[in-house]
């Protein structure tokens, strides 16, 4: 009878490490499978969670990176940094630093352009009145508006027209811009597309352009300034 009971235990211990061993293989598939996109926490005080930019999976297209009039470069470097980029985003905000640092050391041109994240509710009419900003004010403004976007401690509609008003925005041309059929609204709706068409999966999800060799470097997230450099290094 004991000997039953030991085999009979035996046995239960056995079915339960297969079990197991049955759990983490298919734990470790699961994890595998999701490592090009991660939910991360974004830091104190920040808004929900972003999504972290993987490597693009297809072919840059020059043509997506060129620069264009409608575009605000900012600085004078040769190599172009185009960011694909989102005002309510975290991680945009730390890399703005980054960005901007290579463009106060000469080291780059750098152009901004919309991926408002559609979890962000009002993510997409601050990237609509910063098309705005340009259109009536020019280039400077453009990037005084984004600077003072990335530095309010709130952001809602509300802010985004203040932002506005306080660069010379009336009321009548925030309320043409945030319309439907508004050319500022096809602007970021372009710059969308593009960045879909780039592979770019989450913000900051950007790019080092050398227009000289034509060569190509992505930026996954928001890379700090040191690691941003050698990618530098690596297309001059």
């Amino acid at each position: 009878m004991n000997k039953e009971k030991e085999n009979t235990t035996n046995s239960m211990i056995t079915a339960f490490a297969v079990l197991i061993a049955i759990a983490a293989v298919f734990y470790a598939g699961l994890m595998h499978g999701k490592s090009g996109t991660v939910a991360v926490a974004p830091p104190a005080g920040g808004g929900g969670g972003e999504v972290a930019p993987s490597e693009p999976q297809v072919a840059p297209d020059l043509n997506i990176l060129a620069i264009r009039d409608s575009d605000a470069p900012q600085g004078n470097g040769d190599i172009v940094l185009i960011e694909y980029s989102d005002y309510e985003c975290p991680f945009c905000q730390q890399f703005h630093k980054t960005a901007q640092a290579l463009v106060d050391s000469g080291e780059v041109t750098w152009i901004y352009r919309h991926l408002p994240l559609p979890f962000h509710a009002t993510a997409k009419d601050g990237a609509v009145l910063g098309e705005c900003v340009k259109t009536h004010r020019g280039s400077e403004a453009f990037w005084t508006y984004t600077n003072n976007v990335f530095a309010a401690s709130t952001l809602n509609l509300e802010t985004y027209k203040a932002l506005a008003q306080d660069i010379g925005i009336s009321e009548a041309q925030i309320d043409g811009c945030l319309a439907t059929d508004s050319n500022e609204q096809r602007s970021v709706e372009q710059d969308i597309q593009d960045a879909q068409k780039m592979g770019v999966n989450g913000t900051p999800g950007s790019f080092l352009v050398n227009t000289k060799t034509k060569g190509v470097q992505s930026i996954p997230g928001a890379l700090p300034v040191d690691q941003v450099r050698n990618m530098l290094k690596a297309i001059q």
